[in-house]
């Protein structure tokens, strides 16, 4: 096994899962806000992120 390749499929999942919690926070404030047209763009944001920990 390459061991850089290792690293970097690691970096990708770190980066996905800081991005889907990210999203997450934002979700929250967007629900205090009322503001759904917003919401749809983070969870479009957070299904990308999952779809690049899934490959």
């Amino acid at each position: 096994i390459n061991d850089n390749a290792t690293k970097e499929v690691r970096l990708i999942i770190v980066s996905a899962s800081d991005r889907i919690a990210e999203e997450l926070a934002n979700i929250i404030e967007i629900l205090k806000s009322w503001n759904y047209g917003e919401l749809k763009k983070c969870f479009q944001h957070i299904m990308n992120a999952m779809i690049l920990i899934a490959f």
